[in-house]
């Protein structure tokens, strides 16, 4: 940032000077913006020790902490999942909706925040687990409930169990979030594209 502020700083003034002695019609420096040199927060990861300590504590939810951190989703992308999105034979999940709200507050499902669905691999790790979770459910079954069968509200997930289960080990201020940043750390460590990270994580670019 600080070369890119130097360098703009003398085009600017060539500009200026050039404008002044009418050497040019118009400024074009003026439509331009410069970085302002703010230093943008950097993304926060588990270890996979912390992840599995976190998952353990989170008791009935401790698979939910542990896919969220190999696979990559949203927590409103994961709770929307029903056993049809998981296709067992050619190991991928179909991300394709996600549970939003509205203005008021209601917790409505819609499609994925790029609003683009995508095919997800499931890690070779995770896959006896989900084949499980899967087993016992019909297609239109969702993979993650509340107590009473309904989809799990992610809030609820967030408050009474992994911010408490973080608070556990040591972290004070985890967020759900970071599962997708330990997702993408664990990606990058071996070696995986970084246009395939963007395409699981269901970055827009």
């Amino acid at each position: 940032i600080p070369t890119i502020r130097g360098a703009a700083s003398a085009v600017r003034m060539i500009l200026k000077k050039a404008h002044k002695e009418k050497l040019i019609a118009a400024n074009p420096w003026d439509s331009i913006d410069v970085p302002t040199g703010k230093k943008s927060k950097r993304a926060r990861a588990f270890t996979e020790e912390q992840l599995f300590a976190i998952a353990a504590i989170c008791c009935e939810y401790e698979f939910l902490v542990i896919f969220l951190g190999h696979c990559g989703l949203r927590i409103g992308e994961a709770t929307a999942l029903t056993r049809g999105h998981i296709d067992l034979e050619r190991n991928v999940i179909r991300v394709e909706q996600a549970w939003g709200r509205t203005r008021s507050g209601k917790r409505i499902l819609g499609p994925t925040k790029t609003g683009e669905p995508r095919s997800v691999p499931i890690p070779r790790r995770m896959r006896a687990d989900l084949k499980k979770v899967c087993s016992n459910l019909s297609t239109e079954n969702y993979l993650f409930v509340g107590a009473k069968g309904e989809p799990l509200n992610p809030e609820f997930f967030r408050k009474r169990w992994f911010t408490p289960a973080a608070k556990a080990i040591g972290i004070r201020d985890a967020y759900v979030h970071m599962l997708r940043h330990t997702c993408a750390s664990i990606l990058i460590r071996v070696l995986t594209p970084i246009t395939a990270v963007s395409h699981i994580l269901g970055h827009s670019s």
